[in-house]
């Protein structure tokens, strides 16, 4: 039969094929061996038959297809449909050769790897139908689709994917029709969304477990204004724990995310604000803050302990020069000795500042000998030395403060330290 272009060897038994079954029929085009129960292909099966154009093998068990060599030779094929024929496709050149292969159906079939489906549809610039429906995918490399600029209709219906995340990468610029309905897709990112081909008239995401949540209001609104590309937009349900309480997404109420957005957004603020002024003040008031919580010691603290030193002196350490050669030589030197208590000298290594002052210099000592100057009254911690020392004595009942004069001060300025005023009226030296 040298002229047959068209057999239709469909719902058969087991069969091989195809160039001894077909031997003598240079010119078929259409050939249909679909719905057979198994199909083993010979080497060189489609040896001679050049001509073909349309292959049908959809729900037939095949045997030997998916090697590079087996449909290599058919340049002119354009449709090709080997869907449920239990493959599973591990060579990445399974359909090397096909360069005018037009429409493609491979659904409910299996991929070794994702990296198979990296390279698989390698150089099929023609293609525009595309059925990977029902292959059990969980994702799909980036890449898979990069060669297929001709592509107008992809169907990935009935897998697992949860993202559409390879269009990003994909060079899909005809692509008008997107079928990922039955997945497992929780959310689109606005990003994917965006980058979405642009001649897309038809996306079907319809039953996906749609997470409808103020965490994905951008996708949920997305929805709701592209209805019309939307296949079955009805059907685009929000997920719940209970299937019978499962709404549309198009009904899901957006302005009270809008509330609860804006709620937040003022709460941060009004947060952001309160640790900002807590700051300010803190460091505004550290040494009061310092101040009271060594007062708090204080009260805890037991009053037995003996006091090794005589006197606590308070200066800055711009005066530490006349303290030395003045205070120290003359009252440490005479006799009996004064024992001082001097800040760069006796306080304790490794303990804070603050608890020195209270146990070793304030606590450890029976007098308080007070240098005011005008870097005293500068000096924040001169200032604070000074204050606690006055709390302390007053809790003890006593004045044990001892006010010396190194210089002359303006009345004023005095008045900035707490009590000091006070205490020159009544003890000065």
């Amino acid at each position: 039969m040298p002229k047959l272009q068209y057999a239709d060897l469909s719902s058969n038994n087991s069969i091989t094929c195809c160039t001894s079954l077909l031997s003598g029929t240079p010119q078929i085009k259409y050939l249909n061996m679909s719905l057979n129960s198994e199909i083993q292909f010979s080497a060189g099966a489609f040896d001679g038959l050049d001509s073909l154009e349309i292959l049908d093998f959809h729900h037939t068990r095949l045997i030997g297809i998916g090697y590079p060599s087996c449909l290599s030779n058919l340049k002119n094929l354009k449709y090709l449909d080997i869907s449920f024929s239990s493959i599973t496709f591990f060579n990445i050149f399974s359909f090397g050769g096909l360069s005018s292969l037009n429409v493609l159906k491979i659904a409910g079939n299996t991929f070794h790897t994702v990296y198979v489906l990296r390279y698989l549809f390698n150089n099929l610039t023609n293609l525009e139908y595309l059925d990977m429906s029902y292959c059990h995918l969980e994702e799909l490399h980036p890449r898979s689709f990069k060669d297929l600029r001709s592509l107008q209709m992809l169907i990935l219906s009935g897998n697992k994917l949860m993202t559409v995340d390879f269009l990003i990468f994909s060079n899909l610029e005809k692509l008008t029709s997107l079928y990922v309905n039955k997945n497992s897709i929780i959310s689109i990112s606005l990003d994917v969304l965006q980058k979405l081909p642009t001649n897309l008239s038809v996306f079907d995401l319809s039953s996906n477990p749609i997470e409808c949540s103020c965490a994905h209001t951008d996708f949920i609104l997305w929805i709701i204004k592209n209805q019309k590309v939307l296949k079955q937009s009805d059907k685009i349900v929000c997920k719940t724990f209970s299937t019978s309480s499962d709404i549309p997404a198009i009904d899901f109420n957006i302005d009270s995310c809008v509330y609860n957005t804006r709620l937040t957004v003022i709460l941060l603020i009004c947060c952001v604000i309160a640790v900002t002024v807590l700051s300010v003040v803190a460091y505004r008031f550290q040494f009061y803050l310092k101040y009271c919580c060594i007062l708090l010691k204080g009260y805890k603290a037991p009053k037995l302990q003996e006091c090794p030193n005589d006197a606590f002196v308070i200066f800055s350490s711009y005066d530490e020069m006349w303290v030395m050669n003045e205070l120290v030589e003359n009252l440490e030197n005479d006799v009996p000795p004064v024992h001082l208590c001097l800040h760069m000298r006796d306080f304790e290594a490794g303990k804070s500042i603050a608890a020195n002052i209270i146990d070793e210099g304030i606590m450890g000592s029976r007098k308080v000998i007070v240098v005011v100057s005008q870097h005293f009254i500068d000096s924040a911690w001169c200032r604070f030395e000074f204050e606690l020392a006055q709390s302390w004595i007053v809790m003890e009942r006593n004045a044990n403060i001892i006010i010396i004069i190194l210089e002359d001060v303006q009345e004023r300025k005095t008045k900035k330290v707490l009590g000091l005023h006070k205490h020159l009226r009544k003890n000065m030296l």
